[in-house]
């Protein structure tokens, strides 16, 4: 399970500094679960949206905007490479639906 505290300098009526390392856990928690511990991360700019891969063999796709998770890629055996991939990640924006 992951954990992440808004910055935003509000919670609820109350007001703080997102600056003061003591206000860190200050803000509304939010949690997002993935079937391990975190093993690597990237984050965007932002830190809304990450890539992760869990101890368990599993990358994800996570999005604290949304409160999304998905699972991109499982491998049973990581000491095999992948031939083909059988998920692979779209940037929102770039997702288009062609019929045929």
């Amino acid at each position: 399970m992951l954990h992440c505290w808004d910055q935003s300098g509000r919670n609820g009526d109350k007001e703080y500094s997102a600056y003061n390392p003591y206000n860190f856990f200050m803000g509304v928690q939010s949690t997002l679960s993935i079937d391990g511990n975190v093993k690597s991360s990237s984050y965007d700019d932002t830190g809304n949206q990450a890539i992760v891969l869990s101890t368990s063999g599993s990358m994800w796709y996570l999005s604290w905007i949304e409160s999304v998770t998905l699972r991109l890629k499982y491998c049973h055996n990581p000491q095999h490479s992948v031939s083909s991939a059988e998920f692979k990640y779209v940037a929102p924006g770039e997702f288009t639906i062609e019929k045929e």
